[in-house]
C-alpha cells in the first residue's frame, strides 16, 4: 500500500479501478451478484382480451415466474387475480417476515432484464411448493425432461408439459358419492382398451392403458412476456394477456323418450364416460399425444331441448324434489319434453380423439367412444306388497362418436420446422352429438339388479352445422 501511495500513477489507476466496480452495478445491475441490494417494485395485471368470449370462467389463483435473462435468477409468486395480489414462493426478500408474505400489492426483484410467465395455479398459501410441479386443478404442470433439466425453471412455455390427474374406478366411485356409479359395481368401464401394441409386454400394456379422468372446471390458462426492463427505484407494470390452452367445447346431445299411457317414467340424472381424451400436452404449442388417452368422467345437465345450451344454461329441477324421498305427485321434471331429454356439459380438455379404425371388432372399444348412465323413475307396481309408487332404474348405453368427432374437427395436424404434432383446431366449439339413443320400456324395466347396456348408434343424417 505504501508502494502505491508513493506511485502517483499507481494511486490513480487503482482508484479507476475501484470506480469503474461500483459504477458498472449502477448502470448495468445485470451484471451484479445475485444478491445485490439493487431491488425494483413489480406490480401485475391481467387483461382477457385474448379469451373467446364463449369461454367465461377466470382462474382465480395464477402462478407467475419471472426470470432474470443476465446472472440468470428466477423468483415465483402465487398471484390472486381477483384480490390482485399474492405472495412470495420460495425464498423471501431480505427484509420481509414469513408472516407478513400475503396481500403483497408490490413485489420486489432484483433489477435487470426478465422475462415473465404466468399460467393457472390452485395451490393454497399453506402448501409448500415444489417447483417442478405447479399443479391447477386435476393437472400437474412439469417440465419437460427432454427439453430441460427438471432443477431449473425455465424462461418458455414450450419447455413445460401439462397432465391429467388420473384415478381408479373406485377413487371415483368415493369422490362423486352422489353418482350411480355404485350399482354398476365396476362394470361400469365397457370399453377397456390399451393403446400399446399387441406385441408389447403387459408392463407396456398397463402404462398404455385408458385411466379414469375428472372434468375440469376451468380452463388453463398461460402467457409469456417480451423480455422488460426492471430499472431501480420504479414500480413496473407487467400486463399480461392470457389465453386458453384446454379446449373449451359445449357438448350436447338428445335422448330419446319411448312412452306408452301404461308406461311413463322421467329422467332425473345422466354421467356420461368419454374415452380418447389425450392425457398431457405441451402448454406451449398446444401439442398432444394422442396415443396416451384417457377416460372422462362428467355429468350433464338436462336443459330445455328446443335451446341450443352454453354454460349460462340452467338445470332443470324437478317437481317436489327431495333428496330423501319420492312421491307419488312428482312425476317428472318441469319442463321435461315427453318425448326428449337434451343432455348437456361444457368440457375443458386438450380435444377428443376418434377411433382409428370403424370396425365390429373394436366399435365400443378405444378412443371416441361415449358411454351414457341413465337414471330414470318409473311408476309401478312393486310385487312384493301389490303398491304402486316410483321406483328407480340405472341403465347405461355405448355410442362409438366416430362420425360426430371427425365432423366436429376438434384437433388438426400441425407442422412446424420439419415436426408435425396434433394441437387443438379452435379454443372453442359447440358440438352436438347426433345419436340414436332411445330409452324404450324393455331396456328400462330389464334394469334390474343388473343394469342393462344398450349398444346406440350415430345418426347418419346430420343437419347441425359444425
Amino acid at each position: 500500500m505504501n508502494k502505491i501511495k508513493n506511485n502517483p500513477l499507481k494511486t490513480f489507476l487503482y482508484l479507476c479501478i475501484i470506480a469503474f466496480t461500483f459504477a458498472s452495478c449502477e448502470v448495468n445491475e445485470d451484471l451484479c451478484d445475485k444478491e445485490h441490494p439493487h431491488k425494483s417494485g413489480v406490480q401485475f395485471n391481467y387483461v382477457w382480451d385474448k379469451m373467446p368470449e364463449a369461454i367465461t370462467a377466470r382462474p382465480v389463483n395464477t402462478y407467475i415466474l419471472a426470470n432474470r435473462v443476465i446472472n440468470t435468477m428466477s423468483t415465483s409468486f402465487m398471484y390472486n387475480v381477483v384480490a390482485e395480489s399474492g405472495h412470495y414462493l420460495g425464498a423471501l426478500p431480505e427484509g420481509l417476515a414469513e408472516e407478513d408474505n400475503h396481500d403483497i400489492t408490490t413485489f420486489r426483484l432484483s433489477s435487470g432484464e426478465y422475462k415473465f410467465l404466468t399460467m393457472s395455479f390452485n395451490r393454497t398459501f399453506e402448501e409448500k411448493l415444489d417447483p417442478s410441479r405447479i399443479v391447477t386443478e386435476d393437472y400437474i404442470i412439469t417440465p419437460n425432461p427432454l427439453k430441460v433439466n427438471a432443477e431449473e425453471l425455465k424462461l418458455r412455455l414450450g419447455q413445460f408439459k401439462a397432465e391429467h390427474r388420473t384415478y381408479t374406478y373406485d377413487e371415483l366411485k368415493e369422490y362423486y358419492v352422489d353418482s350411480p356409479f355404485g350399482e354398476f359395481d365396476g362394470s361400469v368401464d365397457n370399453n377397456p382398451y390399451t393403446s400399446a401394441s399387441e406385441n408389447a409386454s403387459e408392463e407396456e400394456k398397463e402404462a398404455k392403458r385408458a385411466k379414469f379422468i375428472r372434468n375440469i372446471t376451468e380452463p388453463i390458462v398461460v402467457d409469456s412476456t417480451t423480455i422488460c426492463r426492471i430499472g431501480n427505484d420504479e414500480v413496473t407494470q407487467v400486463n399480461f394477456h392470457p389465453t386458453t390452452v384446454t379446449q373449451n367445447i359445449d357438448l350436447y346431445f338428445d335422448l330419446k323418450k319411448k312412452q306408452t299411457s301404461n308406461f311413463q317414467f322421467f329422467v332425473s340424472d345422466v354421467w356420461c364416460v368419454l374415452s380418447g381424451i389425450p392425457r398431457s400436452m405441451n402448454i406451449g404449442t398446444g401439442a398432444v399425444d394422442i396415443t396416451q388417452t384417457d377416460k372422462l368422467i362428467f355429468r350433464t345437465k338436462l336443459v330445455d331441448p328446443t335451446q341450443v345450451p352454453n354454460a349460462s344454461s340452467e338445470e332443470l329441477k324437478p317437481k317436489g324434489w327431495s333428496s330423501e324421498k319420492i312421491t307419488d305427485n312428482i312425476g317428472r321434471y318441469d319442463n321435461q319434453s315427453e318425448d326428449i331429454v337434451r343432455c348437456y356439459a361444457n368440457l375443458n380438455i386438450p380435444g377428443i380423439v376418434e377411433n382409428s379404425v370403424y370396425t365390429d371388432a373394436n366399435k365400443y372399444a378405444g378412443p371416441g367412444v361415449l358411454q351414457v348412465i341413465v337414471k330414470v323413475w318409473v311408476y309401478e307396481k312393486n310385487v312384493d306388497d301389490n303398491n304402486w309408487g316410483w321406483r328407480s332404474r340405472t341403465i347405461m348405453g355405448r355410442i362409438n362418436l366416430h362420425k360426430n368427432i371427425e365432423r366436429a374437427q376438434l384437433l388438426e395436424l400441425y407442422s412446424e420446422n420439419g415436426d408435425e404434432y396434433w394441437r387443438k383446431a379452435q379454443n372453442y366449439k359447440s358440438v352436438y352429438l347426433a345419436i340414436d339413443a332411445t330409452l324404450t320400456q324393455s331396456l328400462i324395466t330389464g334394469a334390474d339388479e343388473t343394469p342393462r347396456v344398450a349398444n346406440w348408434e350415430e345418426e347418419q343424417h346430420i343437419e347441425t352445422e359444425y
